[in-house]
C-alpha cells in the first residue's frame, strides 16, 4: 500500500427504506462494488439489515476523494454516513463461509 494514503471507515446509515425498494437496488449497488474493489478503491463492505446501516472501507489519498465515490452507490441516496480516517485497520483473508443466520 502507499504510503501517501489512508484507510477510511464509511458508516451509512440508511432511512427507514422499504426492503422491496432495497432489494431492487442491491444488483446495481453489487456492480459498484464490484467495479471499486477491482480497482483497490473499496477493501471491505457490509451491510447490516437489522441496523439499517451500511460499512465500508475506502483506501484513498485523502478524504475529499470518498465523498465522490460514495455518491456512486445506489443506495446510499437514501440515507446519511460519515467518514473516519482509520489509525489502524486489519484484515485477515480466509475462506468464505454461508452463514444463514
Amino acid at each position: 500500500m502507499d504510503r501517501s494514503s489512508n484507510i477510511y471507515m464509511v458508516t451509512l446509515f440508511l432511512n427507514d427504506m422499504e426492503l422491496e425498494k432495497l432489494v431492487l437496488l442491491l444488483p446495481y449497488q453489487q456492480t459498484v462494488i464490484q467495479r471499486f474493489t477491482s480497482e483497490g478503491k473499496l477493501l471491505h463492505y457490509a451491510l447490516s439489515m437489522e441496523k439499517n446501516r451500511i460499512w465500508m472501507v475506502f483506501y484513498a489519498k485523502n478524504e475529499g476523494d470518498i465523498p465522490g465515490w460514495i455518491s456512486c452507490f445506489p443506495i446510499c441516496r437514501y440515507g446519511s454516513w460519515q467518514i473516519q480516517c482509520l489509525a489502524q485497520y486489519h484484515l485477515h483473508h480466509k475462506p468464505h463461509s454461508v452463514s444463514l443466520n
